[in-house]
């Protein structure tokens, strides 16, 4: 379903979750994650 994922941070707790999510999609999916 993914093979690339873009996470943009900012230092944020926001951005902290995002990249937790990123990271369960990749490992789901395979993909890499480009930050």
């Amino acid at each position: 379903m993914y093979d690339d994922i873009l996470v943009p941070t900012d230092g944020s707790p926001a951005a902290t979750d995002a990249i937790d999510h990123a990271v369960s999609l990749a490992e789901t999916y395979g993909a890499t994650i480009q930050a």
